[in-house]
């Protein structure tokens, strides 16, 4: 059985850093597949969030696929883009 999807957004609400921001998140709930970009402005956050989905019980299979550097309006944001599988 897969991870309802309440109970994902409550882990990401729960462990994430508060400096990082969910801007893309699409959950397939029947097969479990996980595709999320992160943002944040603090350049530090992103590599503690991605090691805080790794080290996530509910979570397995997590990849980084694309780092992406964004600006909007005056503001240098950093993107990861993660995929992962739910157990």
């Amino acid at each position: 059985r897969q991870v309802p999807l309440t109970s994902l957004l409550a882990l990401l609400e729960a462990d994430l850093p508060r400096d990082v921001w969910i801007s893309q998140l699409s959950y397939n709930e029947e097969n479990g597949r996980l595709a999320l970009s992160l943002r944040t402005d603090k350049d530090a956050a992103l590599p503690m969030a991605l090691r805080t989905l790794e080290a996530a019980s509910e979570l397995q299979n997590v990849i980084l696929e694309r780092q992406v550097r964004l600006t909007q309006g005056s503001r240098q944001l950093a993107q990861y883009d993660i995929r992962a599988v739910t157990r």
